[in-house]
């Protein structure tokens, strides 16, 4: 059995499942899913979070880790000093394994772990920790039985009828919250201003460029003086927006994307042979929340700053 714990938000999610369903494919084991440290806790500047990956029918392929499960690998949800020790104890004779990543290494440890009762623990993000996989993967994440909102349909209707450039700006709590502000931080608009500009060099023909973002007004105002034909797309903030959002991303063919994990994934399922994507060198302002290979050496990375 594989488990996989899960954390953070939807492409933070996607990352964690990629990896565990690699492993459980290469062993031809059981996966199962754990929730438990979602939500929102009683944690100072939490971000809540919750379970995301419904939108790939992914609960319906694979089954919720038990709290026995759970407990098996990581000792008791609110352990007393006797539930410690008998832990450490059962641990010394158990097969039983925690694999944890600790910050965003990547090592052969990791990228093939032994045995075949595995508690992964992690962020993996990285293509690396699925990449024998990837058909599977984009396969499961594929949005087959996905049903987006009427303003996105008629997006969409546009996107396939011109040569499209999806371009996500994340702002959110990279902006305001005390932590992710400092630590992980928004992209400056020379960012995109010189995204655009490669973009051009690499790709001839009329592009449109469809702004996604958490902050449509913020891009409103900064982007006013791009001439380009720019499509603002004015989603909903809700969690079927958010879900509409990706697949949006994802049938755009070229993408500039941010500093996220979401906006990733957006252009990576959309990926094609002609795809250029462009990406920012620099992942984060704190090196503990830069991925070693978050960004493929097939996409194109520039240079940026921060807000």
């Amino acid at each position: 059995m594989i488990l996989v714990r899960l954390m953070g938000g939807l492409g933070n999610q996607m990352f964690q499942y990629a990896f565990a369903k690699h492993i459980s494919i290469e062993k031809g084991v059981a996966l199962k899913l754990d929730s438990s440290l979602l939500g929102g806790g009683d944690a100072e500047n939490v971000v809540v979070r919750h379970f995301d990956l419904d939108v790939f029918g992914i609960q319906k392929i694979e089954e919720t880790a038990s709290k026995k499960e759970v407990e098996r690998f990581n000792g008791k949800f609110y352990p007393t000093i006797l539930d410690r020790i008998s832990f450490k104890i059962k641990s010394k004779f158990s097969n039983d394994q925690l694999l944890i990543q600790k910050g965003n290494e990547i090592n052969d440890q990791l990228l093939c772990p032994k045995g075949e009762k595995l508690c992964v623990v992690g962020r993996w993000q990285s293509e690396r920790f699925f990449f024998n996989n990837t058909d599977a993967i984009k396969k499961i994440f594929s949005f087959s039985g996905f049903q987006p909102n009427t303003y996105s349909l008629s997006v969409a209707e546009q996107i396939r009828q011109s040569k499209s450039v999806s371009i996500h700006v994340r702002r959110g709590d990279y902006v305001t919250h005390p932590i992710y502000s400092k630590k992980l931080g928004a992209l400056s608009m020379e960012y995109y201003f010189d995204a655009i500009s490669l973009l051009k060099e690499k790709v001839s023909g009329n592009l449109t460029f469809y702004i996604v973002s958490d902050d449509i007004e913020w891009c409103k105002f900064n982007f006013e003086n791009v001439n380009e034909n720019i499509v603002f797309v004015e989603q909903e903030k809700n969690k079927l927006g958010f879900l509409s959002d990706l697949w949006l991303l994802h049938i755009c063919q070229h993408a500039i994307i941010s500093n996220s994990t979401f906006s990733w994934w957006g252009a990576w399922l959309g990926e094609t042979a002609e795809s250029v994507i462009i990406a920012p060198k620099k992942w984060s302002i704190s090196p503990e929340f830069t991925p070693e290979s978050i960004v493929p050496e097939r996409w194109s990375k520039i240079d940026n700053n921060f807000l």
